[in-house]
């Protein structure tokens, strides 16, 4: 897009070869001199977003990683602001989560040795939640770790913290890009496709999502009030800002979320097996059900089916996977935090006198058209993410309609034949009763 729009922007980009197995990333002396001299603002994004990395991986990526950027960003020369990404769940062993750092029975330092101790004693629960203190995940433990060590780490620096909710596709310029499809958007994806019919999780928790174009806003307006604020601080001796970025107002419910998915579906996706249909379930029984009954069952027939026409037999495998990431995700799902944003609403009110440039950093959650949205959710996934070919929207849309009728003729189906078999047993209650009540 930008090579069509502003090709000369690109010509600023310049990659650099590392290695973040080595300690000092290993790059050549000659770019890190240059990286040194010349560099004033470092965005610290390096990340693994899996749930379920390893713990030796996601120490490796999430805290390491984090530490060698720290260390580079130390000996450069005219840094004016480093900001390092978190998450707002960095904490999620806690309800309510300011904009501060919280304490763990651990110090950063003593993470990679008790995390080695726990690997050697392998399935020692006790072990594990001694490390994890109720945090769900290698990814939620390790980010937790990483604040802490930016945050003692960079006390001298011009640095701060930055907490996004659930990054999803661009609201604004190219409305519904993206390049990836984890997290939540990858449940709706194969919502829509068909592949998934039961989510695990709470109707009535908020989601945290925000637009990615609205979370770099942020982010680069965090950069210039870190700078900003820098000597101040330095001053008087306080702690690194923190900036918690989601709002509690016009902030989606997990049913609002997936109710407004069809308003893109003028621009369905393309290989669909069945047409858009889920239940969201609180309770973990009824989600074991329900996935046996919606997910377990339908992939050992389409197994069945592979099988006799010669393909492999890959959806009950695909399906216990699936089943894996929608528990795992159900942390997320079940609850709702409370997140204090107070750094947040000063920089809002702070860039208001820029009003010349209001519009192009706007990060104010609470004014984003959650209709407007998401007319273009699943067609810029359609275009961006797959790629799929605009010329053939019709007689897609037109494949996407035949499946909606189709289930429309089997949830009426099903309808019947319940109400049908309700009908059954009442009659043969009343009828026993009757004859109980003639022979009286």
């Amino acid at each position: 897009m930008l090579r069509e729009t502003n090709p000369a922007v690109l010509r600023k980009i310049i990659p650099i070869e590392v290695d973040y197995n080595a300690y000092d990333l290993n790059i050549d002396p000659q770019t890190l001199d240059r990286l040194h001299g010349e560099v004033q603002i470092v965005f610290n994004v390096v990340a693994s977003v899996k749930f379920n990395e390893s713990l030796n991986d996601a120490i490796q990526i999430n805290f390491l990683g984090t530490k060698k950027i720290v260390k580079l960003a130390l000996g450069i020369e005219k840094l004016k602001s480093f900001v390092h990404v978190s998450t707002l769940y960095s904490n999620c062993n806690r309800q309510d989560i300011d904009e501060k750092i919280y304490d763990h029975i651990l110090s950063y330092n003593e993470l990679i040795p008790v995390a080695k101790v726990i690997q050697h004693l392998k399935d020692d629960v006790n072990a594990e939640q001694f490390l994890f203190q109720n945090l769900p995940n290698t990814y939620t433990l390790t980010k937790h770790f990483a604040e802490k060590l930016v945050y003692h780490q960079t006390f001298f620096m011009p640095s701060g913290i930055f907490r996004p909710g659930v990054v999803i596709s661009n609201y604004k310029d190219f409305p519904g890009y993206t390049d990836n499809v984890n997290g939540p958007t990858g449940v709706v994806v194969w919502t829509v496709r068909g592949y998934i019919h039961c989510i695990y999780g709470d109707v009535t928790k908020r989601a945290n999502l925000m637009p990615v174009d609205y979370c770099i806003n942020a982010l680069i307006a965090t950069a210039w009030d870190i700078h900003e604020n820098y000597q101040e601080r330095l001053r008087t001796c306080s702690n690194i800002p923190i900036y918690n970025h989601m709002f509690n107002e016009n902030n989606l419910k997990w049913k609002e979320l997936m109710d407004l998915v069809p308003l893109g579906f003028h621009e369905p996706l393309q290989k669909s097996i069945w047409y858009y249909s889920y239940f969201i379930v609180s309770s973990k029984i009824m989600f074991k059900i329900l996935n046996f009954t919606y997910h377990t069952i339908p992939a050992f027939i389409m197994d069945i089916l592979a099988f006799m026409i010669g393909k492999k037999m890959i959806y009950r495998r695909a399906y216990a996977k699936t089943e894996k990431i929608l528990i795992i995700m159900s942390f997320f799902g079940l609850r709702e935090w409370n997140f204090g944003n107070r750094n947040i609403q000063m920089l809002l009110e702070k860039t208001k006198k820029f009003s010349y440039q209001r519009g192009s950093f706007d990060f104010d959650m609470r004014k984003i058209n959650w209709t407007e949205y998401f007319r273009n959710f699943i067609p810029g996934i359609k275009r961006y993410y797959f790629k799929e070919n605009a010329g053939s929207v019709k007689r897609i849309a037109a494949y996407y309609h035949w499946l909606k009728r189709i289930h429309v003729t089997f949830k009426y189906l099903a309808y019947f034949l319940c109400s049908r078999k309700i009908l059954n047993i009442l009659l043969a209650i009343l009828g026993r009763n009757f004859v109980k009540y003639c022979v009286k």
